[in-house]
């Protein structure tokens, strides 16, 4: 159905979706960047050019079409268009960048509890934190 799938590509465009494959080769690309600082930036140019972010955004659209009917992409459109859609939308990546710094938080404070439990029963803790 190609109208369902224009809609479905234009949900993604509003909730950043389709920018996901770029956004991932990205990361990738200065985490390797950074282990191998002697490669030169024209290397990973040329290298992060052979990658297609589209084949991804194919994929995500496949999944949003099994899970979502027309009817409920159009639904979507509407909600992430209004008022309140559009403040998620600006408000969603500091939301994010908050709940991934509360989640490591709160991985240590698990980890250093899991750690204590096993120290108490006599467990030598290998963990590291």
């Amino acid at each position: 159905h190609a109208a369902k799938a224009a809609d479905i590509r234009r949900l993604l465009d509003l909730t950043g979706g389709a920018r996901l494959g770029d956004q991932l080769l990205d990361r990738l690309f200065a985490i390797q960047g950074q282990a191998m600082p002697d490669v030169p930036a024209e290397v990973w140019n040329e290298a992060r050019e052979a990658f297609e972010p589209h084949e991804l955004l194919e994929s995500i659209a496949s999944i949003w079409n099994r899970h979502f009917t027309h009817e409920e992409i159009l639904g979507l459109i509407a909600f992430y268009e209004s008022p309140l859609g559009t403040h998620l939308r600006e408000i969603q990546p500091q939301i994010m960048q908050e709940s991934m710094v509360a989640g490591e938080e709160w991985g240590r404070r698990a980890l250093a509890k899991l750690q204590d439990k096993l120290r108490q029963r006599g467990y030598a803790t290998h963990v590291r934190s």
